[in-house]
């Protein structure tokens, strides 16, 4: 089980990424933005972190930039749902070349959720994913 950081201001959008990783079968802290970070928040109890892109006063990209500087082996997942496929891909595109490992454009299903924390090293339980689903 993994200990996953989701960071997003919408807290519709928050409240769903996080049911949607503990229904993995993984715990989740949460922060509604990345100010939390920039400011120096201790985050060295998680294993991965979801992070919207694109969130007031610009620090999604921000944050992925910090996170990565502070802590260079932490698996880093970027999320966006801004603009259209091509445009939010750009931006995602962008988070990569800042240090994510990983990105997912909002919305996403559990199985793209999964596949993305497989990605980066977190270990997917797809005996739950299969039992939630139903």
């Amino acid at each position: 089980m993994g200990r996953i950081l989701v960071i997003d201001d919408d807290q519709l959008v928050r409240d769903m990424v996080c049911q949607m990783v503990q229904r993995l079968g993984h715990q989740t802290r949460e922060f509604s933005g990345g100010q939390a970070i920039l400011d120096g928040a201790s985050i060295d109890d998680v294993d991965a972190v979801l992070t919207d892109i694109f969130m007031p006063n610009g620090e999604g990209m921000e944050t992925i930039r910090r996170l990565r500087g502070n802590h260079p082996d932490l698996p880093l997942i970027a999320m966006s749902g801004a603009g259209g496929w091509e445009t939010g891909s750009s931006w995602l595109t962008m988070a990569e070349a800042l240090g994510a490992n990983a990105s997912l454009t909002k919305p996403f299903t559990s199985e793209e959720l999964s596949n993305a924390l497989s990605a980066v090293g977190v270990d997917k339980d797809i005996t739950k994913l299969a039992a939630n689903a139903a």
